[in-house]
């Protein structure tokens, strides 16, 4: 769909003060263009058909961001990653068939992203470079920019999910969130102790999750 019919869309839905369109009236206002079937088809609680319509969208857009893609290679690689969670539903349907409705699958769609990641590459002689703080563990930088730096985050404190409890561990020797933390102070230090130009960024505004500075 181009930016002239979209526009056109908008503007014919305020004009007649539309508060709820159907598909059918959908595709009067786009003169039945094809993508309007991917987008607003009724999936009639169908898995399959709604992990086909996902797929489907997905290699629209794909089509329309490689024809500029230079400009949309991190735009790309995420709709790679869509694509592979897609594939992945797929494949665990055809082969258990345990997802039998839409509920179902939005519940293992979420499993699946929770676990996804997005890797940045680039030339590790130049250039900025992107990594966790395991990473840059025996490297040293000349300028260095830490995110994420606040309480809960860095150091990530009292975060592991166990079913032993503390004193338990405690008891028996076994590692704690202390150990972790100080592992994570250790490499901290030795990120910071050759670096010339050092940016430390955090958040002193508390959202929803309790994302900001305490």
């Amino acid at each position: 769909m181009n930016t002239d019919l979209a526009g056109k869309m908008i503007q014919s839905i305020e004009d007649n003060n539309f508060v709820y369109l159907t598909p059918k009236d959908l595709n009067e206002l786009s003169n039945n263009i094809e993508i309007n079937l991917v987008l607003f088809s009724n999936w009639k609680n169908n898995p399959e058909l709604a992990i086909e319509n996902c797929k489907s969208l997905i290699l629209r857009i794909k089509e329309k961001l490689t024809e500029n893609k230079n400009s949309n290679l991190l735009n790309l690689e995420q709709l790679f990653r869509f694509n592979e969670i897609f594939n992945e539903l797929q494949r665990l349907n055809d082969k258990d068939g345990y997802i039998k409705d839409i509920k179902t699958l939005l519940v293992f769609f979420k499993e699946l992203m929770s676990n996804e990641s997005l890797d940045f590459q680039g030339e590790p002689l130049h250039g900025l470079q992107i990594m966790g703080m395991l990473e840059t563990r025996v490297l040293d930088f000349e300028n260095v920019i830490i995110a994420s730096v606040n309480e809960g985050f860095l150091p990530s404190g009292k975060s592991n999910n166990s079913f032993i409890p503390y004193d338990v561990k405690i008891e028996y020797g076994l590692p704690t969130y202390k150990e972790k933390d100080a592992i994570y102070a250790y490499h901290f230090y030795h990120l910071l102790q050759r670096s010339k130009n050092i940016h430390i960024l955090y958040n002193t505004e508390v959202d929803a999750l309790n994302g900001g500075e305490k």
